[in-house]
């Protein structure tokens, strides 16, 4: 489908290839393991954590939405700036969300962020979040 996710959590216990949430526009999905190229590529909406670690081109055409990184770090494009407001309110309340899936994002909500607002090259005002 062209529209791909609009709803519901989808978890994925082991890694997901190529273009995981390609085009997503709701609803939460969780990766315990290692995503390929181009995660959230072309997202609308939405909310992915994962981790392990990210391939090349996160986020590429974003929109909106949010990622997590409980792992890794990946390599943010420069069309992500980082963003100058913080957003511990906001943190605190995806972080529990998160924790009750357990493994690596049991303990978020202990841990510093630095969040990534774009693509900008698509005029998008998505957020990629690494959790340090």
């Amino acid at each position: 489908s062209m529209d791909g996710m609009r709803g519901g959590t989808l978890i994925v216990r082991g890694g997901a290839g190529a273009r995981f949430a390609d085009r997503m526009r709701r609803g939460t999905a969780l990766v315990f393991g290692d995503a390929g190229e181009f995660l959230a590529s072309r997202m609308v909406a939405g909310t992915i954590a994962i981790a392990g670690r990210a391939g090349a081109h996160v986020g590429y055409g974003m929109r909106r939405g949010s990622v997590v990184f409980a792992g890794p770090a990946p390599e943010i494009a420069s069309t992500f700036v980082p963003a100058v407001a913080a957003a511990p309110v906001f943190w605190q309340l995806l972080a529990r969300d998160l924790a009750r899936h357990g493994g690596a994002f049991g303990s978020l909500a202990t841990r510093g962020f630095d969040r990534h607002l774009g693509d900008v090259a698509a005029a998008g005002k998505g957020e990629l979040i690494v959790v340090r």
